[in-house]
């Protein structure tokens, strides 16, 4: 394995908005779809698309492990509750989900590229719709 010549962060960002769109879609195909849109998609060796592989795939489980454990506690928290008011629900789901966005980020890499381009690049060839949101930064869903 190397290291591939593309923006982990920016990988994330394309493999899950394809996931988002497409929820049954196997990581084998996720990985050839992002691919596909990316200009870099076609000058990674094959050492480099299996770390992409790799870290997709670790990627994905880490999310379904955190979803499980996220269902299981929300129906130790919620599951004697009868009737369950829905805003209370929701509030915990999105403080669940904001532990994951408040946690720190590693520094972003510009190993190989200039990512805003890739980016640019990507966004207009891909057939890939997000939710646009009203925050200021523009990467999550303002509440």
């Amino acid at each position: 394995m190397s290291v591939p010549p593309m923006d982990l962060e920016h990988f994330a960002v394309l493999c899950s908005r394809f996931m988002w769109c497409n929820s049954t879609a196997p990581i084998d195909t996720v990985l050839h779809e992002v691919m596909s849109v990316t200009p870099l998609g076609n000058q990674v060796n094959a050492a480099q698309r299996r770390a992409l592989e790799l870290a997709l795939h670790f990627g994905a489980e880490l999310v379904r492990q955190h979803a499980i454990l996220v269902r299981q506690d929300l129906i130790a928290h919620f599951g004697h509750l009868h009737p369950v008011d829905p805003n209370s629900i929701l509030s915990y789901m999105i403080d669940q989900m904001m532990v994951w966005d408040r946690r720190p980020r590693l520094p972003r890499s510009n190993v190989h590229h200039d990512v805003e381009q890739d980016a640019a690049a990507a966004d207009d060839s891909a057939d890939v719709h997000v939710i646009q949101d009203s925050d200021d930064n523009g990467d999550g869903i303002n509440f």
